[in-house]
């Protein structure tokens, strides 16, 4: 009897350290990214602890492709997927079936990063031009522009619903203090 007890008492506790702390829970399973949970929650800790990040919000439209098949098509997004997580500078997250975000602690950094990933998807792989990606690129070089880890997930809304934006090359949009204002005016 008291063999039974202490396993269902050893049980219990297994259940619950599993429930509070699973750290699969974070993780997308089809990209093997954090999530979105992670995400909110290593924003608002940023907040929380008043640490200065720059954060990109990565939109892919469409996978355009001259002649790609099913599979060739899988092989390349599990190619850029590698790609993505090889930035060893940025956390990144899977925000959406579309949408990416990788949080960096150094600006120029993150700066230089949506340069290269904007002309590596754009151009298709090693310069072909055979694969191209319509990616719309979203960068806040500094996190002290927004009020709070509420409103840093407002912008992306925002951002999507926003249509007159001035895109630079390679549909690059660095957010500035006139567009954060706009943001809170609306």
């Amino acid at each position: 009897e008291l063999l039974v007890v202490s396993f269902a008492g050893a049980l219990g506790i297994l259940v619950l350290y599993v429930k509070l702390e699973n750290p699969a829970a974070n993780i997308d399973r089809h990209t093997g990214m954090f999530n979105q949970n992670a995400m909110s929650e290593y924003i608002r800790h940023l907040y929380s602890v008043d640490r200065k990040f720059a954060i990109l919000f990565v939109t892919f439209d469409s996978l355009v492709s001259k002649s790609l098949n099913p599979s060739d098509k899988k092989k390349l997004q599990s190619e850029e997927l590698q790609y993505l997580l090889s930035i060893k500078e940025a956390n990144i997250f899977h925000k959406s079936e579309d949408e990416i975000v990788l949080i960096f602690e150094d600006a120029d950094r993150a700066k230089e990063w949506t340069e290269t990933l904007a002309k590596h998807f754009h151009g298709g792989k090693d310069g072909e031009d055979t694969i191209l990606y319509k990616v719309k690129w979203v960068l806040v070089p500094d996190s002290s522009l927004i009020r709070s880890a509420g409103d840093m997930s407002y912008l992306m809304k925002y951002m999507n619903g926003v249509q007159n934006l001035s895109l630079e090359e390679n549909n690059i949009l660095i957010v500035d203090e006139k567009l954060i204002s706009q943001m809170y005016e609306e």
